[in-house]
């Protein structure tokens, strides 16, 4: 008894699409990656720099994860609850001194959306955090418009290198890579056995 490899035109194309979307996502998990693997270098390189307002109001370029550390006082009647899953995240207006623009400080997180749940803090105050760049759920143009007041493009937050670089590490997505190629594999096995076929008993013995 034979066996032949005999797919369709209609399998056959199929299966390429679905093994051409599969190889993708992985080369994508790759790339991203690699992608964190140099922001986390990016993190320890810079965190370990200390700028002040100055290098704030002088420098156009990507301040992203400097060490900050600044002089002013909080703007507590501005303060904004952005939505996190079950929780909110709580940001504060930081008028610094010595600087042009304000900048929002992340005081943590509460479980509603209660100007209550976060004591203000007055005077003078002296803070230190690391620069990331502000979320666009912050509005920070409608802010400004509120608080009539420019602000910097960052916030300031006090989280360490594992929480401050996204939500999973560079080991994840390469994890994730190889079980896209995993399932791609997979595919094609399974493409190849449900296309082989036995051959016709009259074919088997004509060719007898």
């Amino acid at each position: 008894m034979k066996y032949s490899f005999r797919p369709t035109l209609i399998t056959t194309l199929i299966t390429l699409i679905i093994f051409s979307a599969l190889l993708n996502l992985g080369f994508w998990q790759l790339n991203r990656a690699e992608f964190k693997k140099l922001l986390t270098m990016q993190y320890f390189v810079r965190s370990q720099t200390v700028i002040t307002a100055a290098t704030l109001n002088t420098k156009q370029e990507n301040l992203r994860f400097f060490k900050i550390q600044l002089t002013g006082r909080f703007d507590n009647a501005h303060s904004l609850f952005v939505p996190n899953k079950k929780a909110f995240d709580v940001f504060t207006p930081f008028n610094i001194f010595g600087a042009t623009k304000m900048i929002l400080v992340e005081r943590g997180t509460v479980s509603t959306k209660d100007p209550n749940t976060i004591s203000p803090i007055f005077g003078e105050q002296d803070i230190q955090g690391i620069l990331e760049i502000a979320p666009t759920a912050l509005n920070i143009a409608k802010l400004s418009h509120a608080v009539k007041h420019d602000f910097y493009p960052y916030i300031v937050i006090s989280h360490d290198a594992n929480t401050l670089l996204l939500n999973s590490t560079s080991q994840e997505h390469v994890i994730y890579a190889m079980e896209w190629f995993g399932l791609s594999l997979l595919l094609l096995l399974a493409f190849t056995l449900s296309n082989i076929r036995k051959n016709n008993s009259v074919l088997d013995n004509d060719d007898k």
